[in-house]
């Protein structure tokens, strides 16, 4: 019997075949991050009740008042409806909500602030974990 023989693989064929399987590793981890990762689901469609409020419209507003305690004019501040942030549960229990507002800044310049803010619920209401201001870590 005679045996075939093999074709050396080439530089370029190792290159290729390791860029493809980067490419692949990246569509698998962009899916099972899009897809979800057991991290809770987007957007607000929570239907768990808080006091006979939807929970993730009872988490939004405790959100603002915790925000408007960080700015300088909390009177000024002007909030989307609950339905125009990203507010979804995470794997923990806790709500994570991202958005933004309209409020004055020192000198009295109407400016927007993305935040970012998640929430654990307490017996006493929601807790702020972790709050993001700006661009800035308040807690």
């Amino acid at each position: 019997m005679t045996e075939a023989k093999k074709k050396p693989t080439t530089d370029g064929e190792k290159i290729t075949t390791g860029c493809l399987f980067l490419v692949l590793i990246g569509i698998v981890f962009f899916l099972w991050i899009a897809l979800g990762t057991g991290g809770g689901s987007l957007p607000t469609g929570s239907t768990e009740q808080v006091s006979g409020i939807p929970k993730h419209q009872d988490a939004y507003y405790s959100a603002q008042t915790i925000i408007e305690r960080q700015l300088k004019s909390p009177s000024s501040a002007k909030w989307p409806s609950h339905k125009d942030v990203k507010i979804w549960d995470m794997a923990n229990g806790w709500v994570a909500i991202n958005g933004h507002l309209d409020a004055d800044n020192a000198f009295g310049a109407s400016m927007r602030m993305k935040f970012m803010v998640t929430l654990s619920k307490t017996p006493d209401g929601w807790k702020a974990e972790t709050l993001i201001l700006d661009g800035k870590n308040v807690f």
